[in-house]
């Protein structure tokens, strides 16, 4: 029996071996991300911590849009702050990756998925 992509070979005395059976390989699907009209917080977690970063609506259509962007927040740890970098690059793979303090070190590696994304509410205008 020749092989074919996206079939399966299977041994000549397997009992289904006269069939054709096909299989969907396995391809990474693209994240949904959120629209975020109104911006979007990301937050992940590292060292019993979660940590958080507010993303404007601008911004975020960037990262949408697979524009490499980095986003800086601070962090509190012990009473005592630090910085963390975000760094959006969907077109490495989706990756996100958190690196903090004065040394660069990273908190969190993986994928946007992988991170919680809610969407911001509505600013509420203040009546006097």
């Amino acid at each position: 029996m020749p092989y074919h992509p996206g079939t399966l070979k299977i041994h000549p005395n397997h009992p289904f071996a006269h069939d054709q059976i096909s299989f969907v390989p396995q391809v990474p699907a693209k994240p949904r991300l959120p629209i975020g009209r109104h911006g979007v917080t990301v937050s992940v977690s590292w060292g019993y911590e979660q940590h958080s970063v507010k993303i404007g609506y601008a911004r975020w259509r960037r990262i949408r849009a697979g524009d490499p962007v980095m986003v800086r927040s601070t962090g509190w740890y012990e009473g005592k702050s630090f910085q963390c970098r975000w760094y959006f690059d969907l077109s490495a793979e989706y990756s996100l990756i958190v690196s903090y303090g004065d040394d660069g070190a990273d908190g969190f590696v993986g994928q946007i998925h992988h991170a919680d994304i809610e969407e911001n509410a509505p600013k509420r205008l203040r009546r006097c």
